[in-house]
């Protein structure tokens, strides 16, 4: 896996769980196969995907949603994310 800086992932991490929280739990019911989240979080970003955490009634559950293909930069994560969530 090719992890990026935190002080790189955190803005759009940031961004997701304060701006887009509904956008990212139907990322996680459709993508992570979680139909019974309740609330999803972004931990991180980075070439090869987005890594949540899905919190449902039986507990938390670390899923990573993959790139397909990865990320070649940093620059293309917001557009890429993007993607995953149309």
């Amino acid at each position: 896996m090719s992890k990026w800086p935190r002080e790189m992932q955190m803005p759009l991490c940031d961004y997701m769980n304060e701006q887009q929280a509904d956008v990212l739990l139907a990322m996680v019911k459709k993508l992570g196969d979680q139909k019974d989240a309740l609330k999803a979080q972004m931990v991180g970003i980075d070439a090869d995907g987005v890594r949540v955490v899905a919190y449902t009634m039986h507990g938390e559950e670390r899923l990573m949603l993959p790139f397909k293909p990865p990320l070649v930069s940093y620059d293309e994560a917001q557009d890429r994310l993007l993607q995953l969530m149309s």
